[in-house]
């Protein structure tokens, strides 16, 4: 139970956080692109947990049941749990970059992208709007949001997991943290080749 106090407290701050943010700054905007995450990360949630599984058994000396479990009990809190707090992060940083785009005085209206500008590729990471001028652009706008929804994803899982193998970790003297961050490097790794080979390959059937 002590393992899920730091997780459980994360989650709460993290979804007030983005009821807070979704009903003020991005009201009636579209589909929150966690919407298509999560399906997807836990669709992928059998091999993130056996890659980690056997990273842990290794870094840990464990038995394979004990160290599934515990990756198991891990992602499923990192998954479930991370991937809406991840999206208010992510939500957050696109404010805070537009606003520092704005003030430091870049072009953020002029088009970079399919005719997107910067403050639009910024929402769009975070949100598909339901407009009509978006629909054509659906096809990679969906894995470009999963690629950038990885980078804050990433750290929040590591935030997430590690006190479920803190026991263990300072019983061999190794920082739980710090393998977490290894451990979940593998795993994100694989993420990211799938979204990006699913990114490379809807612009190349465009």
């Amino acid at each position: 139970m002590a393992a899920l106090k730091e997780p459980v407290l994360i989650f709460l701050v993290g979804c007030l956080g983005v009821l807070l943010t979704a009903s003020c700054s991005y009201a009636n905007v579209g589909i929150p692109i966690v919407a298509i995450q999560l399906p997807f990360m836990l669709f992928l949630l059998v091999p993130v947990v056996f890659i980690e599984a056997a990273l842990l058994r290794q870094a840990l000396e464990l038995r394979w049941v004990t160290a599934t479990s515990i990756s198991l009990k891990a992602n499923l809190t990192s998954t479930i749990f991370g991937c809406p707090l991840a999206w208010f992060l992510q939500i957050l940083a696109s404010i805070l970059l537009s606003g520092l785009a704005a003030t430091s005085g870049l072009a953020v209206e002029k088009e970079i992208l399919d005719g997107l500008n910067f403050n639009e590729l910024l929402s769009l990471a975070s949100f598909i709007p339901p407009f009509p001028k978006y629909e054509e652009k659906l096809f990679w706008l969906f894995p470009f949001g999963g690629l950038v929804g990885l980078v804050p994803a990433y750290f929040v899982s590591v935030c997430l997991e590690y006190p479920f193998i803190r026991k263990q970790a300072h019983a061999k003297n190794i920082n739980p943290k710090r393998l977490m961050y290894r451990v979940n490097i593998f795993s994100y790794a694989l993420l990211f080749g799938i979204w990006f080979l699913r990114l490379y390959f809807n612009l190349l059937s465009a």
